[in-house]
């Protein structure tokens, strides 16, 4: 395993597929208003750096085929006069096309170099570079404000689940506890950042590596137009942040559309997949209610490996294949580069009108969404783990982190002399059988191993299928 292998293969992907850097751009560039969900292990900004670099190389390309085909017309015309119009088109399959073939093979080989060499490993850990062309420097900070995921504590959420980002839910359970004193009628109310605290130092004291304990808001991106806590006006993009003593203020937080948790994630085999937790607490005079939901991003698409097959360098392999690659592109887009250029110029006027035309949208519509419904990484997750071991590890981290919940729970209702019967009884239902409590009813499903890996794998592939 290697430490930047995921990044790598992403802005790989964004060098050589268009499609795929086409709809990174639509996602991380060209919207303007909406925020961005975080993409565990990549940078944005190198990202569409790469995007933008490879677009623009494509640009060149078919510039340089444009000028080839209207050289053509122009000799071709220049020696044989009006008899060009019936030879223009045979003339066009000798050195044109030969021509234009060199060019394809060129480009073809150029973007496999920079994959194979500059994004080989060392270069990936060495580049620091944030440097990116052709973005507004709005969207440059945008991009760059995502990088640093400890400084970022909201997240604007689109669609159903509020963990956009998280990749797919495999399950969660809730209940509701009495904090009534032991052989006592009488109640304590606990308080709810002293607890929050307690349970995120004993999960830290697990020492698992690559562990990260945050506090976030989960903010419902339908529902915060006019609210100066999370816009500076109706025209800008969300708040990547807010004032530790807000968030602190909040954890006990009462609105709909807003919601405090704790966030627990492992990054797991260098990056290859994370598991994420989300638990809540809320304190009342008589009652302790507890949420937990679990998360797992999985591994990149396999075919997103396919460039280890070449190890580092243009080696005889991929001239082959640039050979046999280039035959027909070469023949259509020698024909087609007049549209292709027209084409790139008409796209850069839509997306300057879809940009005002967003504005408008944004301006008129009382109801407009600044939520994510999808991150980066999640759009480019494979519908399974790549093996047993991973689901293994992936059902150990819920077990620690779970088990360590509760047992944090405990300890703390302990040393308050709290009744705690009920609560344990809960807590052995979940822990050994992996159960969704809501409301007090326990409705308990066994699971073993293999049915967690079945269990994980169907989820996995019910979302990303």
């Amino acid at each position: 395993m290697k430490k930047n292998r995921v990044e790598r293969y992403i802005y790989a992907a964004a060098e050589l597929d268009k499609k795929f850097r086409t709809k990174v751009l639509d996602e991380i560039v060209y919207d303007k208003y909406r925020f961005i969900a975080p993409s565990h292990g990549i940078n944005l900004v190198k990202l569409a750096s790469h995007c933008l670099k490879a677009r623009n190389r494509d640009l060149i390309m078919n510039i340089i085929l444009l000028f080839i085909f209207c050289t053509s017309i122009v000799s071709t015309f220049r020696e044989y006069g009006w008899y060009g119009v019936i030879l223009f088109i045979p003339i066009l399959f000798t050195w044109p096309l030969i021509v234009a073939y060199i060019v394809h093979i060129i480009f073809y080989l150029y973007s496999y170099w920079i994959v194979l060499n500059k994004l080989s490993q060392n270069s990936v850990s060495k580049d620091n570079s944030n440097s990116i062309l052709g973005i507004d420097n709005d969207t440059y900070q945008k991009l760059n404000n995502n990088q640093n995921e400890e400084e970022t504590n909201i997240t604007y959420y689109g669609d159903y689940s509020p963990f956009v980002g998280a990749g797919i839910h495999l399950s969660g359970w809730s209940f509701v506890a009495e904090t009534k004193l032991k052989n006592s009628d009488e109640y304590i109310y606990l308080n709810n950042s002293e607890l929050y605290k307690y349970i995120e130092d004993r999960i830290k004291e697990l020492q698992i590596n690559s562990l990260r304990v945050d506090n976030q808001l989960y903010v419902d991106g339908r529902k915060i137009r006019g609210d100066s806590r999370f816009l500076n006006n109706d025209l800008s993009r969300p708040r990547k942040d807010v004032q530790i003593d807000f968030l602190k203020d909040n954890e006990s937080i009462d609105e709909d559309h807003i919601r405090f948790y704790k966030s627990v994630q492992v990054t797991a085999w260098e990056g290859d997949f994370v598991c994420s937790f989300f638990f809540r607490i809320r304190c009342t005079e008589q009652n302790l209610y507890i949420e937990m939901q679990n998360y797992i991003l999985p591994p990149l698409k396999k075919s997103f490996e396919d460039i280890d097959k070449y190890g580092y360098g243009i080696n005889l392999s991929i001239i082959g294949k640039a050979f046999i690659k280039s035959i027909i592109p070469s023949i259509f887009s020698l024909f087609k580069s007049p549209k292709n250029v027209y084409k790139f110029m008409k796209q850069i006027l839509i997306i300057w009108l879809k940009k005002q035309k967003q504005t408008l949208n944004t301006k008129s519509n009382h109801a407009f969404n600044y939520g994510a419904t999808q991150s980066i990484r999640e759009m480019v997750a494979d519908n399974k783990f790549h093996n047993l071991l991973q689901e293994s590890d992936a059902e150990m981290y819920q077990k620690q982190i779970e088990q360590r919940l509760f047992q944090s729970v405990l300890e703390y209702l302990d040393m308050f002399h709290i009744d705690t019967t009920v609560f344990k009884a809960r807590q052995e239902t979940i822990v050994n059988h992996g159960i969704m409590i809501t409301g007090g009813n326990v409705q308990a499903e066994n699971i073993s191993n293999q049915t967690f890996s079945q269990k994980t794998q169907s989820k996995v592939k019910e979302v990303f299928s």
